[in-house]
């Protein structure tokens, strides 16, 4: 599963791919856009740099999460894995049309809602990858529009980027696993669509997949309404964990087809 690295070239697992430009950059990764130098299929690879164990054995639970989905045509797939050193990428498929946030941002000047047909056909095939993540034992813990890539004619979308999985249930039972569960869901779920448990993840708790039928539930708004029901409230530097207790006052916009 090696690999060699030359000039724009990503060489391995039988593989040979040009980079061509950097797609998206995170935290933890970059997502590149690349072409196969055989065929010239193009792909989004993500490139992962790990610095510790802790950070390979995230990779490798990405990875095994990758495998479980295999048979499940709303989930990406995993084309190919190649490693150099402490370098891994992801070789994946490249959705032209992009991810559904981007989507629904380039609509909203306009006003210009998503057709009823799509939210529905976009929110089963998103379900259904939970589905199948949460049969599995796991959590995607990041639910959220730019995670779902918009497959080719509208005709559905898929679920990626299982870096934030986590297995579940969980139980938070001392004051370490309690810190141990605020940083992580700082570090891996978006505020906006942060389920109120894992703001608090109280010592004696235990975190199920709750965590993402909320997220589920934010994003279903977003499909609707172009954003999460929390965005506003993050954009004016508010309180989203005092918010998401009081979802009885979420707003429901009128103007909507």
């Amino acid at each position: 599963m090696g690999c060699a690295f030359s000039s724009a070239d990503i060489t391995g697992d039988g593989m040979k791919i040009n980079i061509i430009k950097e797609l998206a950059k995170g935290g933890f990764s970059t997502v590149l856009l690349c072409q196969d130098l055989h065929n010239g299929d193009k792909y989004a690879v993500k490139k992962i740099e790990t610095h510790s164990k802790e950070e390979i054995d995230r990779v490798m639970l990405e990875v095994e999460v990758h495998k479980l989905l295999a048979a499940t045509p709303s989930a990406i797939q995993l084309v190919s894995l190649i490693q150099l050193d402490n370098i891994f990428y992801l070789v994946l498929p490249f959705y032209s049309l992009g991810n559904v946030a981007d989507d629904l941002t380039a609509r909203k000047p306009a006003n210009n809602h998503l057709p009823f047909s799509e939210v529905v056909t976009f929110a089963i095939d998103v379900c259904k990858a939970v589905k199948v993540l949460h049969e599995k034992g796991f959590a995607h813990r990041d639910l959220k529009p730019a995670n779902f890539l918009i497959c080719d004619g509208r005709k559905g979308v898929v679920l990626c980027d299982f870096g934030s999985v986590d297995r579940i249930p969980f139980e938070v039972s001392s004051t370490r696993e309690h810190q141990r569960m605020l940083d992580a869901a700082a570090e891996f779920c978006s505020m906006p669509y942060r389920a109120p448990e894992l703001f608090t993840c109280d010592t004696g708790s235990i975190i199920t997949a709750a965590i993402d039928l909320w997220s589920l539930g934010c994003c279903l708004y977003a499909l609707c309404y172009f954003q999460s029901p929390f965005d506003a409230v993050y954009e004016k530097g508010n309180s989203i964990a005092l918010a998401a207790q009081s979802p009885d006052k979420i707003d429901y916009p009128k103007d909507v087809p």
